[in-house]
């Protein structure tokens, strides 16, 4: 057994609001009052997992809530914010999987399937599997494929790995918030011409430029485009890399 490591109060406070009510008893393995919880099976823990990783996005300010699972039990509760949330698997001694939820973006239940940024602690030997869930309760999941076998195939799935980067950089370039980012940089640096040329009036307007600018970078959610793209990006290369990826979501086409 596990003994839950959680970043305020421990597990008690999802225990007790979460597995009587969510959970059927005979799913339910040990659950001790210092904190130490086991399933009867992986699936009663990823039952649980969901419901912890969901109810932050229906927080006043919805955000991410990420969960350790390992097989039947769960090792880690992590409170994130609205834009994240960051585990590290080196400290996790065994096989994992990442549970954690997307807050609403653009529409009730319409956020962003697994990110870019959530499939990087997939390069993580122990993680097998990261899910993100919407405020309904639908799932988007990378998890990893068994290793090609065949020179050939480990060939092919290398060339694949090594072209990797470059194709997440394509589709990184063409989301809306870089976007932002690279109308602010090339703000900046008109601002920098401005100041050399002591122009005054041309320092005014591209400094509320770019306070106008970031602004709408702090308040920039993913659009309808954007987590069509990644979602597009996933069906044509998950499997290339040995990644299955599955989704419900029901703003995805």
């Amino acid at each position: 057994m596990i003994k839950i490591a959680t970043v305020n109060s421990g597990i008690g406070k999802f225990a007790k609001r979460y597995i009587p009510q969510k959970l059927k008893p005979q799913e339910l393995g040990v659950l001790l009052p210092e904190g130490i919880i086991n399933f009867q099976s992986a699936a009663a823990a990823q039952k649980c997992a969901k419901n912890i990783a969901i109810d932050a996005l229906h927080a006043p300010e919805p955000y991410e809530r990420g969960v350790v699972v390992s097989g039947n039990q769960i090792l880690d509760i992590i409170e994130g914010n609205k834009n994240g949330v960051a585990y590290f698997p080196i400290k996790y001694k065994r096989k994992i999987s990442f549970v954690h939820g997307h807050p609403d973006m653009y529409a009730k239940g319409a956020t962003s399937p697994v990110s870019l940024a959530d499939y990087k602690s997939l390069l993580w030997n122990n993680v097998d599997e990261i899910s993100a869930y919407t405020s309904e309760g639908a799932y988007s999941k990378l998890s990893k494929m068994v290793k090609p076998k065949t020179l050939f195939s480990r060939w092919r799935y290398n060339i694949n790995s090594l072209l990797m980067d470059a194709r997440m950089n394509n589709v990184s370039e063409s989301l809306s918030i870089n976007k932002i980012m690279k109308e602010i940089k090339k703000n900046n640096k008109e601002i920098r011409k401005a100041v050399k040329n002591n122009d005054d009036a041309m320092f005014e307007k591209l400094y509320e430029r770019n306070n106008q600018l970031t602004r709408s970078l702090s308040n920039a959610t993913a659009t309808a485009e954007d987590c069509n793209l990644i979602h597009r990006f996933w069906v044509k290369y998950a499997k290339k890399i040995g990644l299955n990826y599955e989704t419900n979501f029901k703003n995805l086409g």
